[in-house]
């Protein structure tokens, strides 16, 4: 993967079909290509557990559905540098 195709920021759903967001952040989390950009679960459960296993698993943050534009930038704006 070239640097121009790397990740900056991954904001990912816990529930997808085919493969869960705790599954798939621990892969992200567990290549060496990938394994640098921050993974921030977004989902519509607020449960401490799933904030908890989300961390668990390596991601960066956690938001709950449904947000706002300018939550969902403020939470942007903690991971990828010089973003609004």
């Amino acid at each position: 993967m070239t640097p121009a195709h790397k990740p900056g920021l991954v904001l990912m759903d816990i529930m997808m079909p085919g493969k869960d967001g705790y599954s798939a952040c621990h892969e992200i989390n567990s290549d060496p290509e990938t394994k640098s950009a921050p993974v921030v679960m977004v989902s519509d459960i607020g449960h401490k557990l799933n904030e908890r296993l989300s961390a668990q698993v390596g991601a960066d943050g956690y938001v709950t559905k449904p947000f706002s534009v300018e939550g969902l930038l403020e939470v942007v704006s903690r991971y990828v540098p010089n973003s609004p």
